[in-house]
């Protein structure tokens, strides 16, 4: 049972990282899709140059995820973001004044490590220390206003650009970090990880599998995550694209467009109301075999626009799950000790494929038009698949620990 003290602990942190989620995801993974063509032309770049930015930011972030998950089970989430938020507005500094492609991807290095100290991995931490058992619906909680980064951002960058330039509206976003994210950070985010109060600390949640069949569990979980991260990252950078090529009219894409992200936040809620009581694992197999659904109605219904829209539906509300089934299950496994670490190491292959995606989908169509691009999408599915299925064989043999 949880104090009124806790509740109202998890309340205020739910509410602080809300809006520090949003500037962060929108100042930074966010900014390209707005940002790209006038950097491009500024500093004489190519759109694929540009574009290997977002790349470099992932797998920045990937790389030094499990340095900062270290960080923060040591220390607690609320410093680590807190210094995140100084860093994230330093790599936005160096992109408004950069001149040449050495500074431009230098920037998006120190961004990339920000990254890892800000986005959703430091701030489902952050909620696992405060309250391990409740970690779940936190979780879900935190990621209703998280799922609205683009939708705030993108027009806002937008009208930044046009009123002000690019330079400046990445300073914007600088002082945003400075202003906005550091304090709350800094006052929201309690003190937790293994420096904090005993007399304070939380009841953790206990590994289910059983040491013997860790090593094993990790790596599964890991090829789950990086081929999950190769279909979705690439589907959402090469989505317009996709569905244009596959013979969709223009609107039918943009209203496919909205109501992904409609979908998405539907998918969460759903969550939220279910309370999140089924076994994470059979929920993670239930999502990628809808994943792989989803990418067979795509194609053997183009260019039919209920194709299309069974896919931005289907696909949507997969997506909106992941997020939350990927940190629950993480938590299941493997327990609430360590869980930064855990979740850095585990997502490191997570962050090269999702580096990588958009340029090998892009050279799929390129090569094979859409629907070569849609039949390696549904490969992927169908592999991240069974190789769920392999971890839930393999998991069978587990037990709670208490």
């Amino acid at each position: 049972m949880l104090s009124d003290r806790v509740r109202r602990q998890i309340g205020l942190t739910i509410a602080g990282l809300g809006v520090t989620q949003i500037i962060s995801w929108g100042s930074t993974y966010y900014l390209l899709t707005i940002l790209a063509q006038p950097i491009g032309r500024d500093l004489a770049m190519s759109p694929g140059l540009v574009a290997a930015g977002m790349s470099t930011l992932m797998s920045v972030s990937a790389l030094a995820g499990p340095y900062a998950g270290r960080l923060m089970d040591v220390h607690g989430a609320g410093p680590v973001m807190t210094a995140g938020s100084l860093v994230s507005a330093i790599g936005l500094l160096m992109l408004s004044i950069s001149q040449s492609v050495i500074m431009y991807f230098a920037a998006w290095v120190v961004i990339g490590i920000a990254g890892a100290m800000t986005l959703y991995a430091a701030a489902f931490t952050a909620l696992t220390q405060i309250a391990p058992k409740q970690a779940r619906r936190s979780i879900t909680i935190l990621t209703l206003p998280g799922g609205l980064a683009s939708t705030v951002f993108w027009p806002l960058t937008t009208w930044l650009l046009a009123r002000y330039g690019w330079r400046e509206t990445c300073m914007i976003y600088a002082a945003l970090q400075v202003c906005v994210c550091l304090p709350i950070h800094l006052f929201a985010v309690p003190p937790g990880g293994s420096k904090r109060e005993t007399v304070d600390a939380p009841l953790p949640v206990l590994p289910a599998i059983t040491p013997e069949r860790r090593m094993g569990a990790f790596l599964l979980l890991a090829a789950v995550l990086a081929l999950n991260s190769l279909l979705v990252t690439g589907t959402l950078n090469q989505f317009t694209h996709l569905l244009t090529v596959l013979g969709q009219r223009s609107d039918i894409v943009v209203f496919c467009g909205m109501l992904f992200g409609i979908s998405q936040v539907s998918g969460r809620i759903v969550e939220l109301l279910g309370g999140g009581s089924y076994d994470p694992l059979k929920g993670m197999l239930l999502i990628l075999a809808a994943f792989a659904c989803a990418m067979f109605a795509l194609g053997l219904l183009s260019p039919l626009p209920v194709g299309a829209v069974m896919f931005a539906m289907v696909f949507g509300v997969c997506n909106g799950l992941f997020t939350i089934n990927r940190s629950a299950l993480i938590l299941f496994l493997f327990g609430s000790t360590g869980f930064g670490h855990m979740t850095g190491k585990i997502t490191v292959a997570q962050g090269v494929t999702g580096a990588a995606a958009p340029v090998i989908l892009a050279t799929a169509i390129e090569h094979f038009g859409g629907m070569g691009g849609v039949v390696f999408l549904a490969s992927v599915s169908c592999a991240a698949l069974v190789v769920m299925a392999m971890l839930l064989r393999h998991a069978r043999g587990i037990q709670r620990a208490g």
